[in-house]
């Protein structure tokens, strides 16, 4: 893109905007395929290869920390969908970023929720289950349906179908 201040001479745009946009671009990316492939049985450790590619990718590319924390805002706002639909973590935090922190930890307060929503998503289910077992037991006299007993524990049925078979 070019202009001209009206002198003459005409000017280019730099190329480092274009440049720091596709740099963003790329992460943003990035970001949408892991959370895009992120499933309550994924593991941490497959996760911090890929995270650990696009923080040293920021780093090298230098973008600055305001694009990259509404970055890791978005990815983190990404997560918290998924695993509020999965339903096995009760109350995800929603703010753990603070605008006055560092790049560093940022990111590290970023995979620490990744691994708790990771690592707690076993937890709840056997509480759940149980809470299933428990309502079954004081309704045996009843005909109930599993769509009954999934909504009673706010699973969905086919999801609370498959935990409480295994």
């Amino acid at each position: 893109m070019y202009y001209s201040l009206g002198t003459g001479q005409v000017y280019a745009k730099l190329p480092s905007q274009t440049v720091q946009t596709a740099d963003e671009g790329m992460i943003r990316l990035w970001f949408e395929e892991i959370s895009r492939k992120l499933a309550p049985d994924t593991k941490v450790d497959a996760l911090k290869g890929k995270l650990s590619r696009i923080a040293h990718y920021a780093r090298e590319h230098q973008i600055p920390k305001p694009r990259m924390s509404v970055l890791i805002r978005q990815f983190m706002d990404d997560v918290r969908q998924k695993v509020v639909v999965w339903k096995l973590v009760a109350d995800p935090a929603p703010n753990i970023l603070d605008e006055g922190m560092k790049f560093e930890q940022q990111w590290s307060r970023m995979l620490a929720y990744i691994n708790d929503c990771l690592s707690q998503r076993h937890a709840p289910v056997r509480s759940e289950i149980s809470k299933a077992k428990q309502y079954i037991e004081d309704n045996i006299a009843e005909r109930l349906t599993l769509d009954e007993v999934a909504d009673y524990v706010n699973l969905v049925p086919s999801y609370f179908s498959t935990l409480f078979y295994s």
